[in-house]
């Protein structure tokens, strides 16, 4: 028998229960991503639906939505107030700000 950890059970019968879900489902995805090397400025201001694949070196401003199954490159800057459609693919070295197109990010 295996345990599972009291949020791996909770069931969502009321708006309150559904907010804690999405809290916690947005604590898990943004911490695998803070663990492959994502910088996450502003966690509590940032959404990022399940399936995101995200490159190392890439910095998500405050008040980005990245949309499920999104690919997005390393060493991109996306935000703030961008939102990525579900399925958005990102080269490497891109910027995105405020839903408006991308360029490439030349650092050297």
């Amino acid at each position: 028998m295996q345990a599972v950890t009291e949020e791996d059970v909770l069931a969502v019968n009321s708006r309150d229960q559904q907010t804690q879900v999405d809290a916690i489902m947005q604590d898990r995805i943004q911490r695998g991503l803070l663990e492959a090397g994502v910088t996450i400025v502003s966690a509590i201001n940032t959404y990022v639906e399940a399936g995101v694949a995200i490159g190392a070196d890439t910095v998500i401003r405050p008040f980005t939505f990245i949309g499920h199954d999104a690919r997005i490159g390393s060493d991109c800057i996306i935000g703030p107030f961008a939102q990525l459609p579900p399925g958005s693919l990102v080269p490497d070295r891109s910027v995105i700000r405020n839903n408006v197109g991308s360029e490439s990010l030349d650092r050297n």
